[in-house]
């Protein structure tokens, strides 16, 4: 993994030896070397421990979005990965602009994966959509800490969008990244089968989902007929200790789902429902 990192950011021609990235490939080059001895002290450092996680999952992030950016502006990938170079190792209490700005990565390429266009931009939209049949749609991507945080997130996801479509973006669509709230994000998720895992996954999501739609019931948070799909999405790492001892996975969600009651149009519902071309999506659900 550390060496897709140099890859990545060498590729972009963006500088970051001695940024927070350095020391993920360093750490994760430090896990590659372990003998049986040296790993049962470095599994007893919890600050290593986080420090490992925080690396895997900020790195399949970034694996994740270069794989599929390849029609997303270059000059734009790099001024946004001149941002996620940026900050610290482990994601504090606030808001955290470069893993924001990895989450948007993160989307525009997996929107990209189906069929659109998508560009990161400047001081507008999250994410820009182009596509061929239905033209410009607007993306609004929030990582709300909690799930108590989701409704202040959507109102501000719809105050935004309301103004992109007031602009002339044919659909709105809000991106919920759920890495705070399933505990990926600075913290150690752990299962003792990936049988395990998939199911508090599973339970995590339908509860995030469970509760947008609630919220959504509500006439200020209510996105209207033109915000007619909505994604959760979760990429991070998590410890699985069986069959191998302390196994680092890669946790990977991409999830749309309909926040309200506004039918999804079928030209729309036809895109959303179109084979993908990486296996990165699970089955869309109207």
């Amino acid at each position: 993994m550390a060496d897709r990192v140099q890859g990545v950011f060498d590729g972009a021609g963006v500088h970051w030896r001695g940024s927070r990235w350095g020391g993920y490939a360093a750490i994760l080059e430090e896990v590659a070397s372990l003998n049986p001895e040296t790993a049962v002290a470095f599994r007893k450092a919890d600050q290593k421990q986080r420090l490992l996680f925080e690396a895997a999952g900020q790195v399949f992030q970034l694996d994740l979005a270069s794989r599929l950016w390849t029609k997303i502006d270059r000059k734009l990938v790099r001024r946004s990965l001149e941002q996620v170079r940026n900050g610290s190792a482990l994601p504090g209490r606030g808001d955290d602009k470069a893993r924001n700005i990895l989450l948007e990565l993160v989307a525009a390429a997996s929107l990209a994966d189906i069929g659109f266009h998508a560009d990161l931009t400047d001081d507008e939209e999250d994410v820009r959509l182009v596509h061929d049949v239905i033209g410009r749609v607007a993306v609004e991507c929030k990582r709300p800490s909690s799930l108590g945080a989701l409704e202040a997130n959507l109102k501000r996801a719809r105050a935004q969008l309301v103004t992109r479509l007031a602009n002339g973006a044919a659909y709105g669509i809000p991106i919920i990244g759920m890495d705070r709230i399933a505990g990926l994000s600075g913290a150690l998720m752990k299962a003792t089968t990936t049988e395990e895992l998939d199911k508090a996954l599973f339970e995590m999501r339908t509860t995030v989902i469970r509760e947008i739609v609630r919220l959504c019931r509500k006439p200020h948070v209510n996105f209207g007929p033109r915000v007619p799909v909505a994604f959760v999405i979760v990429v991070g790492a998590a410890l699985v200790t069986h069959p191998k001892p302390n196994a680092v996975v890669p946790v990977t969600i991409v999830h749309p789902f309909t926040p309200g009651d506004a039918p999804v149009p079928d030209e729309l519902d036809a895109i959303l429902t179109a084979p993908p071309r990486s296996g990165l999506w699970d089955e869309f659900r109207a």
